[in-house]
């Protein structure tokens, strides 16, 4: 059928062919040949009945046996039902006329040698391209399915950027079929995109140096040169032979050649001796190891699987993975992945130490990371591109010249010194390695990542910090040493991941290392990777998560006595028992501090950086226990410090905590004597300055001034100046918009906040809009949260618009929701909104309970404003003689005061003034004490809310029997 198929469409037709119409296979009408070869040919379809273009693939049936047509159209079926989107999907199996076809998906792309080929590709290009196409061989593979021709001509770049990989099982000749059969063999597809040529060609691929010798290739199945050495000896194909040619292809990807000829593998075929090491060179040395193994000429040594080759060569988990493999159960070596393969040693740290740092953190990958970072965050891309490129020659020069010192020093050292310097090495060793995580991390960096540089450079430290360590780390024996040179690595990529805000993939990573160091003993680095998960924790509010990995992290670690993990674990453990919610403050405080004065006694002499945290941490403490002078203190130091040292960022945050105490002192001199503007407006140009400082390292649009704005905005707000923060507001609201997108939860504090400014300027539709925007989720359980704030100013906005209704559901769906977080003072405080609010709708029975349950709280202001709403309550039953003796006790009340309650005091004159004019009362007193509580209601700039009750009818009592 294909001879006359292809006579048909490309050969020379008789005019019965001609006046045949389109010829068909099954249903599917042919169009145009895409390709051919030994074991058939794939012509382009239309499928009438779904109306799509297909590739149909017609086999020759004189190309095999009884035998293996039957297995082939069996296999096809299975790879049929195997959907995968790195796999070319089949459609259809069938038969006609004795051959069998395959309707498959078509694909518009190129092969990926052609794509591979066409420009210079990354090698982060090239190893996702490759990863994918790894993955759809994996899927096959869990499904007893193997490929036996893998090549880059057998993989699809597709225009939408997937990789799928075709012709599964096209390698199988006529040479290979036997009544035998092999392992489980796969169905066939293939390449349906590329430009007419014969698959024969196809497999031909890249010229090899010669051709192998005849007896290997008489009965191949496959390419040569991608061929496994065990193929060329006559052992069946199986997973491990695809992950040889998977690796060869990945290997030629990189490098543009191949590793080995087809005659260096034919040969070992034969002699069963080492294969040559592969002359070219690929970085880094971690992907080079990943790809000789899965080169091993003995199948038993190469990865257990695609899968786990796959793990290898992922940039993220490939360091954990790593860890995975170099474990038996119990804790059993299989060989140190740690050290180098095929007599691969790292050079001298004293030859060139610039040109090694450049291996890790080369300009090109500083040029991919700039390009990144103006894919993913283009409002601070600016900026970012010109600190990253500051940075790396930064880190570069300081780098190289403590490699040098510490080499000299230790070329000199004495005995006794000598294990020191050795560690001082090993230190800069694992900075170098650092170096290169933060650098890989950037170039994978999403938006968040790039925002959070500042964290990022913070775990990357400074090189230089390494030639000042006093106390030697305790010595291992070589093969522990390597293990936990191994752990330190991932632990600096949990690190770095948490500071990028990739949280959960942090705490992944800390996870896996914790049980890959708890067989082998290595408490210091079990209890390094507790502290991880538990900052993670700690991160996304799990406050009994965190206490409980870092508790366990202090046990475990405590008799390792690594001082840099105890410091870390003391301090976590001193902010998890500052922040407990459950308790009582001044408990919180004791067990916090004692944590701290533990932390501090970790080291004989505390890093810089590590007496700012403490000094921080110490204002958090001293303004938590209203000791307001001890903060001040302690910020000022911190001060100090970070104003000597490479702590810019630190130096910010400090410096805006005291801008903040200067604001708040403005505010209370002002209020002591309205003309003392001296001090707020000395803080208002701090802000301005710090402001202009930001913009300068971060940019106009880092969501990092937002802050600034922030606080500004508020110190403006609280001056009764509305009109001057609402522009701070807005640019806060827009550098967070920009950074985090229009639905980010760092939002919802700011636009609550400019919610109230545009409240106070007498704009309520953009008022109730901002709280409206604001109500998203919310992951912080706390009745503070913005969520909760932006109910209370919805809430209050409809109640300014008598919308009361609507601001009942508002309060009550607040009360609800935060019901386990509200404290006893907010929980008796929308209890009588609440009951105020049925008051008004005519609830009464609702409202006596409501106000009788919020006067049973701890805020006396808010239990007088019940017993006022009680008071009108009476009213509104006409029970004028309750009602009458209840205000007259609030007259009298302590708390019934002018200056303190006014609008509380105007409403119980109200009233009091309605329940002598029902009574027929009047005269100039009674006009004079009207006009007195109308006044207090209006100053106070009430609204509605109060002016209401003055317009509000007083039932008349029922009349006496």
């Amino acid at each position: 059928m294909s001879q006359r198929v292809a006579q048909r469409l490309f050969g020379e037709a008789s005019k019965e062919h001609e006046s045949a119409g389109p010829t068909t296979v099954g249903r599917y009408e042919l169009r145009r040949k895409v390709g051919t070869g030994g074991m058939g040919v794939v012509y382009a379809a239309h499928d009438p009945k779904l109306d799509r273009v297909v590739a149909i693939k017609l086999l020759k049936r004189r190309k095999l046996s009884s035998h293996a047509h039957a297995r082939m159209l069996r296999e096809a079926k299975l790879l049929a039902r195997l959907a995968h989107p790195n796999i070319v999907g089949i459609f259809e199996v069938g038969e006609q006329e004795e051959d069998l076809y395959l309707a498959m998906e078509y694909v518009e792309g190129q092969t990926l040698y052609a794509w591979q080929g066409a420009e210079d590709r990354s090698r982060q290009e090239i190893l996702d391209a490759y990863c994918q196409a790894g993955a759809g061989l994996a899927a096959a593979h869990a499904n007893g399915i193997i490929h036996r021709d893998f090549k880059p001509n057998n993989a699809l770049m597709g225009a939408d950027g997937r990789v799928r990989v075709v012709d599964f099982g096209l390698a199988i000749e006529s040479g290979l079929d036997t009544n035998t059969p092999t392992p489980r063999t796969p169905a066939f597809s293939a390449p349906i995109d590329a430009p007419e040529q014969t698959l024969d060609e196809a497999h031909t691929g890249p010229p090899d140096d010669s051709p192998p010798p005849k007896l290997a290739t008489a009965h191949l199945a496959g390419t040569p040169g991608y061929l496994a050495p065990e193929l060329y000896a006559g052992e069946p194909a199986d997973a491990r032979s695809d992950q040889f040619a998977f690796c060869v292809s990945l290997w030629e990807a990189l490098t543009g050649e191949r590793p080995f000829s087809p005659r260096q593998l034919a040969r070992q075929a034969k002699t069963q001796a080492p294969l040559p090491l592969p002359a070219a060179k690929i970085s880094p040395p971690w992907l080079r190891r990943a790809l000789i193994r899965g080169l091993s000429a003995d199948p038993s040594q190469r990865w257990p699987s695609l899968e786990a080759l796959l793990q290898a060569l992922d940039p993220h988990s490939r360091r954990q993975r790593r860890l995975a493999a170099a474990l038996l159960v119990g804790g059993s070596l299989l060989g140190l992945a740690f050290t180098p393969l095929f007599g691969e040693r790292p050079s001298d740290p004293c030859e060139d130490p610039s040109a090694r740092f450049d291996h890790v953190w080369s300009t090109k990958k500083s040029a991919a990371i700039s390009a990144r970072a103006a894919d993913r965050a283009p409002a601070i891309a600016e900026t970012t591109i010109e600190r990253v490129e500051a940075l790396r020659a930064e880190q570069r020069e300081a780098w190289s010249a403590a490699t040098l010192e510490q080499c000299e020093a230790l070329r000199h050292s004495q005995d006794n010194t000598q294990t020191l310097h050795l560690q001082t090495q090993q230190c800069l060793e694992r900075h170098l390695a650092r170096a290169g995580i933060f650098a890989h991390t950037l170039e994978l960096g999403e938006r968040e990542t790039f925002i959070e540089l500042d964290q990022m450079i913070e775990v990357l430290g400074d090189p230089r910090a390494c030639l000042e360590q006093t106390a030697a780390r305790p010595t291992l024996a070589p093969e522990l040493e390597a293990l936990r040179s191994q752990l330190d690595e991932g632990l600096d990529e949990a690190r770095m991941l948490l500071a990028s805000g990739q949280v959960q993939r942090a705490q992944t990573l800390a996870i896996e290392l914790a049980a890959r160091a708890e067989p082998l003993g290595l408490r210091g680095s079990e209890s390094a990777a507790l502290a991880i998960q538990a900052k993670a924790a700690l991160r996304q509010g799990l406050g009994p998560d965190a206490y409980a990995a870092a508790w366990r992290g202090y046990l475990v670690g405590l008799p390792a006595a690594e001082p840099e993990v105890l410091f870390e674990l003391r301090m976590l453990l001193a902010e998890i028992q500052f922040l407990n919610p459950e308790e009582a403050a001044r408990s919180r405080e004791q067990a916090a501090a004692r944590w701290r004065d533990q932390a501090a006694a970790s080291f004989e002499t505390l890093s810089e950086r590590r007496q700012i945290q403490l000094l921080l941490f110490d204002a958090n403490l001293a303004e938590e226990g209203g000791d307001f002078a001890a903060q001040e203190r302690a910020l000022r130091d911190a001060q100090d410090i970070a104003e000597g040292g490479h702590h810019q960022s630190q130096l910010e945050t400090t410096r805006l905590q005291l801008i903040d105490i200067e604001a708040a002192r403005g505010l209370e001199a002002l209020c002591e004597d309205p003309e003392d503007h001296e001090q707020l407006d000395a803080a208002l140009e701090d802000y301005a300055s710090l402001l202009e400082e930001q913009r300068a390292r971060l940019g106009a649009r880092h969501p990092g001034l937002a802050t600034v704005e922030f606080n500004m905005a508020l110190t403006y707000l609280d001056l009764g100046d509305p009109q001057s923060a609402q522009p701070h507001f807005e640019r806060a609201l827009s550098a967070i918009e920009a950074a985090h997108g229009p639905r980010s939860v760092r939002l919802a504090a700011d636009r609550v906040a400019l919610a109230e400014s545009y409240s106070m300027l007498g704009e309520p539709d953009a008022s109730t809009s901002l709280a409206a925007a604001a109500l998203i989720d919310d992951p912080t359980p706390d009745a503070h949260a913005p969520r909760a704030d932006a109910l209370r100013q919805l809430g209050w906005q409809a109640i300014q618009r008598w919308q009361l209704p609507l601001a009942f559901a508002i309060y009550d769906a607040l009360a609800r929701e935060r019901a386990s977080q509200l404290d006893a003072s907010e929980t008796q405080g929308i209890a009588e909104t609440l009951g105020w609010l049925a008051l008004q709708l005519g609830h009464h029975a609702q409202a006596q309970i409501l106000l009788t349950r919020a006067l049973g709280g701890p805020d006396a202001s808010v239990a007088l404003n019940a017993r006022a709403n009680l008071a009108q309550l009476a009213l509104e039953r006409g029970e004028l003689a309750a009602a009458t003796a209840q205000l007259l006790a609030l007259r009298e009340d302590p708390g019934f005061d002018e200056a303190t309650a006014p609008a509380t005091v105007g409403a119980i004159e109200a009233m009091l003034v309605r329940v002598d004019m029902a009574r027929g009362e009047s005269g100039p007193t009674l006009d004079a004490r009207a006009a007195r509580a109308r006044a207090l209601l209006l100053e106070n700039d009430l609204g509605p809310l109060h002016t209401k009750i003055l317009a509000l009818p007083i039932p008349q009592p029922p009349p006496r029997e």
